[in-house]
């Protein structure tokens, strides 16, 4: 899989990191794209960035669209495989009943409901796609997104979408200013209340 990655235009410390976080996860194919900026609202910018990213998957008759944001920390070498393997197996086991419109690798906000060792359903109001994986049945619905929703609150609260993640959860959001928040923000405190910091070698033998 072939990820779009948005990145801040201009801002070389971001730059810098998520070229770090690519050759770490061994990610060597990538499609960096500019974000959409709009400074007075930035969400309105990140859907728009997201949607373009859409629009290109779906132009090219992707099945699935991985989009990374350039501020995307993850917490273990291998992260990035095991979070594809993870996507693979959401995909199959959850087509009869709930099928995944978006698999994520973690989230702020929402409840983790799991489903067995590695991942879970996530449920009620959505905050987290700093790296995420949509599903092309889920594309014209996300198109129709509306502005200025935050594009997490309107994907669970508006469109009520199925949505799965990874757990315990593979990535962070890398501290530091916040384009959208406009201020520093920093989740680390997160790691002791909301993620498991894991060695992805152990989880081999589980799915």
């Amino acid at each position: 899989m072939i990820p779009y990655i948005i990145m801040t235009p201009g801002d070389n410390t971001r730059k810098e990191h998520i070229l770090n976080q690519l050759k770490e996860q061994e990610i060597d194919k990538h499609n960096m794209v500019p974000a959409i900026m709009h400074h007075s609202q930035p969400c309105v910018g990140i859907m728009r960035s997201f949607k373009q990213c859409i629009k290109w998957a779906q132009r090219e008759g992707m099945k699935e669209c991985c989009i990374l944001e350039d501020d995307c920390l993850f917490l273990c070498k291998g992260a990035w495989k095991r979070f594809l393997e993870l996507n693979t197996w959401i995909t199959e086991h959850t087509e009869d009943n709930r099928p995944c419109d978006i698999f994520l690798t973690n989230i702020y906000d929402g409840t983790p409901v799991p489903l067995n060792y590695f991942t879970a359903r996530v449920d009620g109001k959505l905050s987290g796609l700093t790296c995420s994986i949509i599903k092309s049945k889920f594309y014209d619905t996300l198109l129709q997104a509306e502005e200025p929703y935050n594009l997490d609150t309107w994907i669970s609260e508006i469109a009520h979408a199925n949505i799965y993640c990874a757990y315990p959860f593979l990535v962070l959001e890398k501290g530091g200013y916040s384009y959208n928040a406009q201020n520093v923000t920093n989740h680390n405190h997160l790691i002791e209340t909301r993620y498991k910091l894991i060695n992805c070698d152990e989880l081999n033998n589980r799915i």
